[in-house]
């Protein structure tokens, strides 16, 4: 089973465009991913390479040309993959395009059948805004700022 940290150092991929998407790609920088994929429409190229988006792809493809267009820049497995947006169809694509043994990750409740046996699906929450989760978002933060 794929784990975030078993990932470090590899692709990250960001599918369809969010405000989460900003977040996830200058958390994914911070912690060393690289590449970082992401799709979005071409006139927000600029603002996510900002935060650390390496290859910005159309957010209109579908699965196989995402997955053409991934291998064209990176021969590694997708083994993590990050789902901002978390519709049904989103979802879907995400699935596709990791390997067997990945980890999908999406904002939204899981609604596509995990047909990867050894894969996961994991839905996750984030708020820096708690008094808990200030310290640590501050950080991040900085540390964006530092560089």
């Amino acid at each position: 089973m794929a784990s975030i940290s078993d990932s470090l150092s590899s692709t990250w991929v960001v599918h369809q465009p969010s405000g989460d998407m900003f977040v996830s790609i200058q958390l994914a920088w911070l912690s060393g991913f690289s590449p970082i994929i992401t799709t979005t429409s071409f006139h927000n190229t600029e603002f996510l390479s900002s935060p650390g988006a390496t290859h910005v792809l159309d957010h209109m493809l579908s699965t196989t040309p995402l997955k053409d267009a991934i291998v064209k820049i990176t021969p590694t497995p997708i083994t993590l993959a990050f789902d901002a947006i978390s519709l049904p169809d989103t979802q879907q694509i995400a699935h596709d395009i990791v390997t067997a043994a990945a980890t999908v990750i999406t904002m939204g409740i899981p609604q596509v059948e995990n047909e990867n046996e050894n894969g996961v699906v994991q839905q996750v929450f984030g708020d820096f805004r708690p008094p808990p989760n200030h310290e640590l978002g501050l950080s991040y933060v900085h540390a964006r700022l530092d560089t």
